[in-house]
C-alpha cells in the first residue's frame, strides 16, 4: 500500500462527523421542529406537506427551518456544534436582516435564536456576547410583548453579573403580562418586592368618546314615557284609484 493511500486512509477515518453527515434535513429532526418546516421539507423524507402550516408574510422560511436543524445538531454534535452553530447564525440572520420578515408573526422568536446562537458562540469562543443582548433586544423592539426575549435578556443580565438590569428586564415584562410564571420567579430570585403597575390598554380619544350612542337596532326607546302597550294611531291607507293615493298615477 502507497504512503499516500495510506494518509488518505487515515484522513478519512478522523474527519469530523458533519463533513460526512448529510445538510438535508432528518425524519426525526423534523419531529422536533414546528410544522411549517415540515411543510417545506416533509417530501425529502416521505412526511406530507401541509403547506397551510406556514405562516404568512414570511417569505424563504426555509432559511428559519435550516436554522432550527443547525440548532438542533449543535445540541446533538457536541464536537461539531460550532459548526453547526455558525451555520444557525448564517440562516437566522438570512431571515431577519434586509426587512424580509417586517410583517411575519415570527420575527420576534427568529431574533431570539438568534441571540441564544450568538450567546452560545461567544461562549466557546471566549469572546464579547453583545451580539447576543443586540438580538434580544431588538426582538422586544419589533414585539413588545414577547415573552422568551424577557426570559433571555434578563438571564443574560444575571450570566454578566448585573442583577439590576436583569431585575428590570423581568419587571419590565411583568407590566406586560403580570401573571407570567417565568417573570414571577425571576421577579422574585433577584430580589424584588414590589411588582410594577401593568400597562393599561389605551384610553379613547376625545373624538372616540364623544360619538353618539347609536339606538338600540329594534327601534326601541328606552327613554319613552309611553308604555309598551300604548300604540301609535294609525291613519287609514287611501283607497286605490283616490286622488290622495301617490301610487296612482292614472287617477282623475
Amino acid at each position: 500500500m502507497s504512503r499516500s493511500l495510506l494518509i488518505l486512509i487515515v484522513l478519512l477515518f478522523h474527519a469530523p462527523a458533519f463533513a460526512l453527515q448529510s445538510f438535508g434535513v432528518t425524519k426525526d429532526e423534523l419531529a422536533l421542529m414546528p410544522p411549517y418546516c415540515t411543510a417545506m421539507y416533509g417530501a425529502s423524507v416521505g412526511l406530507p406537506e401541509i403547506k397551510s402550516t406556514i405562516p404568512e408574510g414570511c417569505p424563504s422560511i426555509h432559511h428559519y427551518c435550516d436554522g432550527l436543524k443547525s440548532m438542533i445538531r449543535a445540541d446533538k454534535f457536541n464536537k461539531e456544534s460550532g459548526y453547526w452553530l455558525t451555520q444557525g447564525i448564517q440562516s437566522f440572520n438570512s431571515v431577519v436582516q434586509g426587512g424580509w420578515w417586517k410583517n411575519c408573526p415570527l420575527q420576534a422568536e427568529a431574533y431570539v435564536n438568534l441571540g441564544n446562537a450568538y450567546l452560545r458562540q461567544s461562549t466557546q469562543r471566549n469572546t464579547s456576547s453583545s451580539k447576543a443582548a443586540a438580538s434580544f433586544m431588538k426582538a422586544l423592539e419589533v414585539q413588545p410583548d414577547y415573552l422568551p426575549a424577557y426570559y433571555a435578556l434578563s438571564d443574560y443580565y444575571v450570566r454578566l453579573g448585573d442583577k439590576k438590569k436583569a431585575l428590570n428586564t423581568a419587571e419590565e415584562g411583568l407590566r406586560y403580562a403580570p401573571d407570567s410564571a417565568g417573570l414571577l420567579r425571576r421577579f422574585k430570585a433577584l430580589g424584588g418586592t414590589k411588582l410594577p403597575t401593568p400597562h393599561q390598554v389605551a384610553d379613547k380619544s376625545p373624538e372616540q368618546q364623544a360619538l353618539p350612542v347609536k339606538p338600540p337596532q329594534d327601534g326601541s326607546d328606552e327613554n319613552a314615557a309611553s308604555s309598551p302597550e300604548e300604540k301609535p294611531a294609525q291613519t287609514p291607507e287611501p283607497k286605490i284609484g283616490s286622488p290622495t293615493n301617490p301610487w296612482c298615477r292614472f287617477c282623475p
